[in-house]
């Protein structure tokens, strides 16, 4: 059998291989009739009837359906449904309209982490994560997928998701051929865990039994505790790749946010772009400011400080700043000239004298004090004065001898003339009391005088008058103190008056006594006496005691003087003789000359010691040393010299010290400025200009380029890269989780079960003849084997033949093409708890052939009953139309980003079909692009056919003949071809006779050529498309207006790659405006919704910097186009390669905020996904220096392999 097949496959290229045909035929005939014969020709066989002939023709064989397989799978699904405890799916609740209830806590617990982990090895958009999200929460998903939008891509991610996750999954579909790709796009490691049922072919056997031999060896070979501690790694490295991808995404926010930050310069926001501009045309120089300049921030200097720092940069040498440093001697302090040769003279003099009076003063042990000296020398001038108080046998002398003898003799006379001095001032004082006063006192004693003075006192005391009585008794001796003249010619009448008698008489006594007193002490020393009567008593006595005052003064200076001499050792010197005073004070006059020298000396030493000291000094400047020199030589005359050269070092240190002084703070603000500063010392170069100015626009600068360093295309390539390394990560994850849920959840008897219905299923092949036994055995197998397999892909039909209603039920059953899906489909739903639809009901959808309407609304009514919009349950609806009635609106999605057709093309179906939501992302490389995308095609002699085939043979002879044109047109090498008619299937049969005609088989092979209606197409696609419109105005037709036609005009018009070519022969004035093909001639006509003619390139640019960067691309000799519209999203510039193409982003200047910066960041990552590679210039590099800034473009460009198509 093997043979016969081999044949068969071959002899459909007979003009290719056609004596092979001829051999493998007579083989053929061999094999099965020795006697037969063949005829690969139109004549015909003359042999034997008994004989087999071999003939080269086609054979259609038809047969009735066998619809046991559902009969029995609805008798089970009545019976188990009638069982007690069956769980009805959330999906077929809905369609009879019962309330669905879900256990949220259940439901929570098996499904939220498919929300929050998402799992997809491939490129994933919003659409397909949304898909995973909503998944959780919902029993089933309606996901609408427009032409070309990536449907298969999108089941290949959500599998693997729902596998990482340890779902179980099946892939259904109406048809196999949908389902025959989308093994190949589940990632590698995970592909063999996903077994194809697609009929009984050898190929789909042989794919059944490699997975499931896999499935054996890995399950046996395989280490769980390996698999989750990889598991583990994965994830871990996972988050720690998204961290650093958020980490570098955060850098590039902060560098971009940086790049289009705007200041306010003098009142105006400026940009970096701007800066840019404006220091390129600024002329002053200030790039000498070597530092990093903040903005607003001042110069350290003034105009007029940075001059004078300048200058002084001038006029030093290095070796001065040293000076900054140096100790140099007080200038000051120094003596001038002048002063050190005075002063050395008058050392030399001194010593000169210090040399004779030495002899002198050595004879007394002089301490050789100068303020010992002096104290010596005022207390002798002191005494000296006294020379009269030494004269020998005076009263002086002797009252300086017993002052000297100390103790009761120097205590006698201090005592008494201190005595005599207090009475006598007391007497002074009495006196200037009376003496304005005349007494008349009888003579009597002064005694009775008092006694008569006090009884008429205490009279008056006690308030009462002298009378009679008193008279007579106690005052009688005193009558006459108030009857006689006794106080200025008047008798006594108070108080006042009574103690003035008193004293008048005290002082009488007290003179007496006071002179009693001093004759007889001043006797003793034969001193002058006082005498009573002196009328000048106490003035008399006040000199007297004035005089030897004086002598006990001289003895207190002589007392002292005894003491402060102890030092010079006179003991048993005669302290009366005047003399030896004399000669100590000559002596001490000497002793002068001596200490005058001595302190000369000592200030000599002082002075030098003083430089000595600074010596010790670390920093002391060598002209110290100098100084010293001439101190120890003594020689003045090479003082000024040296003077002369410390005034030069201390002005050369105040330069220094001003240098410094602007230096430092320069060099604090400034600190690679100040050392420039240093390294042009001395030197002679020009003053920079403008030093404010110079700041500012380095301060710009500085803030124009403060991310220079900032490697932005490094860190997205590190973006890239983690990505890139996620997806790894995530295949490993899918990976090892599926294969781990696998071995915890497999039996050894789900093994040998499996193997079991592998082995059933080969013998059941055709399920022709005896073999049909053989289902059965596999069904029951399949109850034990079903979850040994996490996903199955199979067509509806296979389903049901495999997974009885009984069977464990799958996580998730995904339909591919469901709008393709009928109603028999239905029962598929009660195999899963969750549902995913993936279709398109603006696609075509079922005919429902060979059925008629009254027999199906016999059933609805009957069956029917009570369940919502049972009407619409008939033959003709689709999966994806109960679907999108009965799901939750939370599960509806949408695939947008559209990746077959050029823009031009998807646009009309687009329009016509999906209220402009779909997204084209697919923007072909120069040589796949064919112009223009988009042709309407006149057949000037067109007609259509009467009779009942309508047909157009002008359109067909017009098509063929562009299609044999386009094959033998190399610049269409490798392009595939489809052909659709419009009306009717007799059109496209006409075209492709035709074709065959004209063309070779191989060719035709190689091209894919397909003929047919839009129906042939549906699911397939060609690069070029060529579209009959049949009709032609010789013939009437009715419009085609109903939504059924729409799918069909949809379905043609997406198929389409590179080139839709539409074959018309009537105009746009022939036809009704409601009707479809008017819609598609006028668009074909003018695609102008996506595709705006403008010749100036610079037109369409957005700003100018991308007019600047466009003109000197184009200037290099490259194709580029401006604002590239690619789906919703626009390119700034776009070069054009043969085989590949740069995107060119010019980052504009103003900074929008983070969300906008995110929505970039997203577009651009959307255009990566469809295969778009970026470059970005940023506006104050191109401004500030324009060729600098593209060199890595031309880079780029270069190991892209883009050439120049202008030299």
């Amino acid at each position: 059998m093997e043979e016969i097949q081999n044949i068969g496959r071959i002899a459909r290229y007979r003009d290719v291989f056609e004596e092979d045909v001829r051999d493998l035929s007579s083989q053929f005939m061999q094999v099965i009739d020795a006697s037969g014969r063949t005829s690969l020709t139109d004549e015909p066989i003359h042999q034997s009837k008994d004989a087999i002939g071999h003939l080269d023709e086609y054979v259609i064989i038809l047969r009735r359906k066998d619809n046991q397989v559902i009969q029995r799978d609805l008798e089970q699904i009545i019976e188990s449904m009638q069982e007690e405890g069956y769980e009805v799916p959330a999906t077929i609740e809905s369609i009879v309209g019962n309330e669905v209830k879900i256990d949220e806590e259940m439901n929570s617990l098996n499904w939220d982490k498919l929300a929050t982990d998402l799992y997809f090895p491939l490129a994933a958009n919003e659409e397909q994560k949304e898909i995973a999200r909503r998944l959780a929460s919902n029993y089933g998903l309606t996901v609408q997928g427009p032409p070309g939008t990536g449907k298969t891509h999108t089941i290949a991610n959500i599998v693997s998701h729902l596998l990482a996750h340890g779902k179980k999954i099946l892939i259904t579909s109406q048809k196999e051929n949908p389902l025959k790709v989308l093994k190949e796009k589940i990632p590698e490691e995970i592909r063999d865990l996903c077994v194809p049922v697609l009929g009984g072919g050898r190929d789909s056997l042989r794919e059944i039994e490699a997975s499931i031999r896999t499935i054996s060896e890995k399950l046996g070979n395989t280490s769980i505790e390996k698999l989750e501690a990889e598991i583990a790694r994965s994830k871990n490295e996972l988050d720690s790749s998204r961290r650093n991808e958020a980490k570098y995404k955060h850098q590039l926010l902060e560098y971009s946010k940086s790049e289009k930050t705007e200041i306010d310069y003098k009142g105006n926001s400026i940009s970096k772009a701007v800066t840019a501009q404006m220091l390129t045309e600024e002329s002053l120089d200030f790039h000498w400011i070597l530092d990093k300049v903040e903005l607003n921030s001042e110069f350290p200097l003034s105009e007029e400080e940075f001059k004078t720092l300048w200058e002084l940069r001038g006029s030093l040498e290095g070796k001065d700043l040293y000076l900054r440093d140096s100790i140099l001697p007080d200038f000051h302090l120094l003596k001038s000239t002048e002063e050190m040769k005075k002063w050395l003279s008058k050392g030399q003099e001194l010593k000169i004298k210090h040399d004779m009076a030495i002899i002198h003063t050595n004879k007394i042990q002089f301490p050789h004090d100068k303020e010992y000296a002096e104290k010596l020398n005022i207390e002798l001038s002191r005494i000296l004065e006294y020379k009269d108080c030494f004269i020998e046998g005076t009263a002086h002398q002797k009252i300086l001898e017993d002052y000297l003898a100390g103790n009761t003799r120097k205590e006698r006379w201090t005592s008494f003339f201190n005595e005599i001095k207090e009475l006598n001032k007391e007497l002074v004082s009495i006196h200037k009391t009376i003496i304005s006063y005349d007494f008349t006192l009888p003579k009597k004693p002064d005694f009775e005088l008092e006694s008569d003075i006090y009884i008429y006192g205490e009279r008056l005391r006690a308030n009462k008058k002298p009378n009679t009585i008193f008279a007579l008794t106690k005052g009688k001796n005193a009558k006459f103190l108030w009857q006689e003249p006794i106080i200025n010619g008047h008798p006594v009448r108070t108080l006042e008056e009574i103690e003035i008698l008193q004293q008048y008489l005290h002082l009488k006594r007290k003179k007496v006594e006071i002179v009693r007193v001093w004759n007889a002490n001043i006797d003793e020393i034969s001193g002058t006496p006082i005498d009573i009567e002196d009328k000048r008593l106490f003035s008399t006595i006040d000199k007297a005691i004035e005089s030897y005052e004086k002598t006990i003064r001289l003895g207190a200076l002589v007392e002292g003087f005894i003491q402060t001499s102890n030092r010079l050792l006179l003991n048993n010197s005669n302290w009366l003789n005047y003399n030896l005073y004399v000669e100590l004070k000559s002596t001490t006059n000497r002793l002068f000359d001596v200490l005058n020298f001595q302190e000369w000396e000592r200030e000599y030493n002082l002075y030098r010691d003083s430089l000595n000291q600074l010596l010790n000094e670390k920093e002391i400047h060598p002209i110290v040393k100098s100084f010293l020199e001439i101190l120890n030589d003594k020689d003045e005359s090479r003082w000024g010299s040296v003077l002369d050269e410390l005034k030069y070092l201390i002005n050369k240190k105040e330069d220094v010290t001003k240098y410094f002084a602007l230096f430092t703070r320069l060099e604090a603000t400034a600190p690679k400025t100040a050392a420039m500063i240093v390294d042009l010392l001395s030197k002679d170069v020009a003053i920079p200009q403008e030093v404010q100015k110079s700041w500012e626009l380095k301060s710009l600068y500085d803030w124009m380029t403060e991310n220079q360093g900032f490697e932005a295309e490094r860190i997205e390539n590190n973006i890239k890269s983690e990505q890139d390394y996620q997806k790894k990560l995530i295949t490993s994850i899918v990976s090892n989780s599926t294969w781990l849920n696998q071995i915890n959840r497999i039996t050894e008897t789900q093994k040998r079960a499996l193997v079991a219905w592998k082995n059933f299923i080969k013998r059941y092949g055709k399920a022709t003849g005896n073999n049909k036994r053989y289902l059965a055995d596999a069904r029951k197998e399949m109850e034990k084997a079903q979850s040994a397999i996490p996903v199955w892909i199979m067509p509806v039909n296979q389903v049901i033949e495999n997974f009885p209603i009984y069977n464990d039920k799958f996580d998730v059953i995904i339909f591919d093409e469901s709008s393709q899906c009928d109603i028999m489909s239905v029962p598929v739903l009660l195999r899963g708890e969750k549902i995913v639809v993936v279709g398109d009901d603006e696609q075509i959808r079922p005919y429902g052939i060979g059925t008629k309407d009254s027999e199906i609304e016999e059933l609805i009514q009957r069956y029917l009953e009570g369940v919502p919009n049972k009407r619409l349950f008939d033959h003709k609806i689709s999966l994806y139309e109960i679907a999108d009635q009965i799901f939750p609106k939370s599960g509806r999605l949408m695939l947008k980003e559209h990746f077959r057709c050029v823009p031009e093309i998807i646009q009309f179906s687009n329009d016509l079909s999906y209220g402009g939501q779909m997204v084209p992302l697919r923007l072909p490389f120069e040589n796949e692009k064919i112009g223009p995308p988009v042709v309407a095609i006149k057949v000037e002699d067109g007609y259509a056919t009467e009779g009942s085939s309508l047909i157009n043979v002008p359109e067909a002879d017009k098509i063929v003949e562009d299609i044999e044109k386009i094959i033998a047109d190399p610049q269409f090498e490798n392009q595939t071809i489809g052909v659709i008619a419009l009306q009717g299937n007799k059109q496209a049969a006409l075209i492709e006779n035709k074709i065959r005609e004209r063309i070779s088989e191989s060719e035709f092979v190689k091209r894919k050529i397909i003929c047919g209606n839009a129906y042939s197409l549906q699911g397939d696609e060609r690069d070029i498309v060529f579209l009959s419109m049949v009709v032609a105005g010789n013939r009437r037709f009715v419009a085609m207006a109903k939504k059924d036609q729409q799918q069909t005009f949809n379905v043609a018009a997406s198929r389409a790659k590179n080139q839709m070519r539409l074959y018309h022969s009537v105009e746009l004035d022939e036809l009704k405006k409601d009707c479809y093909r008017y819609q598609l001639l006028s668009y074909c006509k003018n695609p102008a919704r996506v595709n705006e003619i403008i010749e100036n390139l610079e037109e369409k640019c957005d700003s100018p910097f991308e007019i600047e960067v466009l003109r000197m691309i184009v200037a290099k000799g490259y194709k580029v186009q401006p604002q590239v519209k690619v789906g919703n999203y626009r390119i700034d510039l776009v070069i054009e390669g043969i085989r590949d193409r740069l995107a060119v982003e010019c980052d504009g200047e103003r900074w929008h905020g983070p969300e906008k910066w995110e929505e970039d960041m997203q577009r651009q990552n959307d255009l990566e996904r469809a295969g778009w590679k970026f470059w970005r210039v940023r506006g104050r590099e191109f401004y500030y220096n324009k060729t600098k800034s593209l060199e890595s473009l031309w880079g780029k460009l270069e190991e892209m392999g883009i050439e120049k198509v202008v030299n």
